[in-house]
């Protein structure tokens, strides 16, 4: 009943926007420049005499697929139970929504997703490339109007409009964000301003966003239920984090008597942003994202990581890292890559051998992790930091975090540039 009430309600605003719009459509804006939105224009519903809202509901096809983009997963799976119409609708938007959604800004000129307008985007990540972009510097909305607003004020009201009362996501500051092919889409853009991830509902798996420190010390029993195990996580910190990898590390492993895929980088700065305020995450302090399973027993999500330090033998350890990993349906890979290192078509090379992962590519002041493959080993393998001595702190690297879940696929590759035989 209380499902109904607030899908009668919903569905009255629909119509009462519809209206607006098409009024606003008509309207004459003179020598004035009007903007398409991204988003598309909502059908126009004519009023008729004796119009039943229950009636609507069931035979206007349209208006149920439009109030079920508005409905969270769990409400998806509820209005399923209604009729066949609903099922038809949720099913239709579980569809778009179980796969992962990514941005990409440069400028004027976006590139996304095919299901990013559709996308919960709660579950959000945003690199930015400093000087590029500054999160409270003014940027220009369009050419022909002096409309202007901070960064983060486009994020929210552009990007995450869905969600601006229950938005918690972080926007990371990195020194630079490599050209490649986020996709299967080949890029048109020069250059990376700003990349955007967006994770689905992941079944048995729930994402955390935490912080994490020593003074007060972070207590992992504040943040993980009983029943969990963290099977991945993606750590970013400012200044050198040896003691504090080494404190989250062990404190881990106490908890959950095994290990996990570990990477991340040192950036530039960490801004999160929640409904009522952002915080800037402190020097000292780590701030972490990690995939937690929910049931021990399920294994659908896997979560891997590799270290290759030497540029002439990163073909070979990416294919031997491709054969050893499972693959799945939904697959996505962070790189972390010194700022210092030739890279020497890394990206290239990643999209030939996974070619239908979505990457994430961004360069860092320092990389974090450890090679480490669950399906046959559950020790990983610190590689040695004379510097530092962690063993976690890395130098002049390339670390790549791989996340897959879903059915088990058989793994491909892509077609192979010709370039890659001339380089290597």
């Amino acid at each position: 009943m209380v499902l109904m009430n607030y899908l009668e309600c919903l569905c009255k605003g629909l119509l009462v926007e519809m209206i607006e719009n098409s009024l606003s459509y008509l309207e004459d804006h003179g020598s004035m420049i009007c903007l398409q939105s991204p988003f598309s224009r909502p059908p126009q519903i004519p009023a008729t005499p004796g119009f039943d809202f229950n009636e609507a509901l069931e035979n206007l096809f349209p208006l149920t697929d439009m109030i079920c983009v508005h409905l969270e997963y769990q409400d998806l799976l509820s209005v399923s139970d209604i009729s066949d119409t609903w099922k038809i609708s949720a099913k239709k938007e579980l569809s778009k929504r179980d796969k992962i959604s990514w941005i990409c800004l440069n400028g004027s000129q976006i590139e996304m997703s095919d299901n990013f307008k559709e996308m919960d985007r709660r579950n959000s990540l945003f690199f930015y490339a400093f000087p590029n972009l500054v999160l409270n510097k003014e940027v220009c909305m369009h050419k022909d109007e002096a409309e202007s607003m901070p960064f983060y004020a486009f994020l929210d009201e552009h990007i995450m409009r869905q969600h601006k009362y229950s938005k918690n996501y972080a926007c990371i500051s990195v020194k630079d964000i490599p050209l490649c092919e986020i996709g299967k889409k080949k890029t048109k853009l020069s250059t990376y301003y700003c990349i955007g991830v967006m994770f689905p509902v992941i079944p048995n798996i729930r994402i955390l966003k935490f912080y994490y420190k020593l003074n007060p010390a972070t207590n992992i029993k504040d943040i993980l239920r009983n029943d969990e195990v963290v099977k991945a996580l993606i750590v970013f910190g400012i200044t050198n984090p040896k003691k504090e990898l080494k404190k989250l590390n062990k404190d881990l492993r106490a908890w959950q008597g095994d290990t996990f895929a570990l990477g991340g980088g040192l950036v530039w700065g960490i801004n999160v942003i929640s409904p009522h305020r952002q915080s800037f995450v402190m020097p000292s302090s780590l701030y972490c994202i990690a995939f937690v399973e929910e049931n021990r027993f399920d294994h659908t999500f896997f979560s891997a990581t590799a270290i290759i330090r030497e540029s002439h033998s990163f073909e070979f350890r990416l294919n031997s890292f491709q054969q050893s990993v499972e693959h799945r349906e939904q697959s996505v890979m962070f790189r972390f890559c010194c700022i210092e290192k030739i890279e020497n078509l890394e990206d290239k090379l990643i999209r030939y051998y996974f070619p239908n992962i979505v990457l994430i590519p961004m360069r860092v002041n320092g990389e974090i992790g450890y090679d480490y493959n669950w399906r046959y080993s559950k020790t990983p393998k610190p590689v040695f930091n004379h510097r530092d001595g962690s063993g976690f702190c890395l130098e002049y690297t390339t670390v790549l975090v791989y996340l897959t879940w879903g059915d088990l696929v058989k793994p491909q590759k892509g077609p192979r540039p010709k370039e890659l035989d001339e380089m290597f």
